[in-house]
């Protein structure tokens, strides 16, 4: 049997046009996540009617790649630093938004924020700034902090003390006699050991000491 031009066979039914895409759903709508996390988008492409689009290619990109990537899967990932994004979700020329916060991850890390004198005078107040970090240096607020002399008979004059936005918790620390040491603690980490030396009153300090952690644990 002859064909017409084209190849066409006159008996098939006519070819059915694709569907135009009106618009992208997305879920979710919005992510929260903790640096270095990551989540799961599913979007799918309709039509004006709100029907599926059968084969609409869905493409996703991140207007902020530093804070929060997109692969071609629609698996995001929260790169590190804290911030927002912004994750395009496309199909022709339909399109949706999905707005992506990052906060701090879990705490990894306790740090000293300014050093200790070596020395000062019995009696003598101290102030003890010590911050709490996650695994990509970001300040985790919340977070409570212990704190324990364990010797030379000073005194702090709050046991347990929240990080504020920047991190912080900070702690008034009044000096015994003798050699001082105060650990600072949060639950998951090494303690951090804080140590100066207190003589006489009206001793001057004339120089810094730093912090290390407890005898045999990695310094956070």
């Amino acid at each position: 049997m002859l064909l017409p031009l084209g190849g066409c066979d006159p008996g098939a039914p006519p070819p059915v046009a694709q569907r135009e895409v009106a618009a992208v759903s997305v879920l979710p709508a919005a992510l929260e996540l903790r640096a270095g996390e990551t989540a799961q988008l599913a979007a799918q492409a309709n039509d004006a009617a709100g029907q599926p689009v059968g084969g609409a290619e869905i493409e996703f990109a991140s207007g902020t790649r530093a804070v929060a990537d997109v692969t071609r899967d629609g698996l995001v990932t929260a790169t590190g630093p804290v911030g927002s994004a912004q994750l395009r979700v496309a199909s022709g020329r339909a399109e949706s938004v999905v707005p992506v916060t990052v906060v701090a991850g879990r705490p990894q890390a306790l740090n000293l924020r300014l050093p200790l004198p070596a020395t000062a005078a019995a009696g003598a107040v101290v102030d003890v700034p010590v911050q709490v970090l996650d695994a990509f240096g970001n300040a985790v607020a919340g977070v409570q902090v212990q704190f324990a002399v364990q010797s030379g008979k000073g005194r702090v004059a709050l046991p347990v003390v929240s990080a504020d936005a920047a991190g912080t918790a900070r702690v008034q620390w009044t000096l015994g006699a003798g050699e001082q040491v105060l650990e600072a603690r949060v639950a998951g980490l090494a303690p951090l050991l804080l140590r100066t030396s207190a003589g006489e009153p009206g001793l001057a300090a004339p120089s810094p000491t730093v912090a290390s952690p407890a005898p045999g644990t990695p310094r956070p």
